[in-house]
């Protein structure tokens, strides 16, 4: 399985992540606070990021290459 680097902004941050993990768990097995009241389900909209510039879910955004990732609000553990 590939591993692929997330930048995490605005911190400039790296963190390893998984092919196909979703970006929720990739920041979350990083120590990173990410919101998901549903609990990944993609129905409340709570885990909104910027990916690449486009704004996504962060629960049904899977890793398929290195990205970078802004946070809302600069969120941090």
């Amino acid at each position: 399985m590939e591993q692929y680097t997330l930048t995490i902004l605005p911190q400039g941050l790296k963190i390893r992540a998984f092919e196909d993990q979703s970006v929720l768990n990739a920041l979350r097995d990083a120590g990173l606070r990410a919101e998901a009241p549903c609990g990944g389900a993609g129905t409340c909209g709570k885990c909104i990021i910027l990916v690449d510039g486009r704004e996504m879910l962060s629960c049904q955004t899977l890793v398929d290459g290195d990205m970078t990732v802004t946070l809302p609000g600069g969120e941090r553990a």
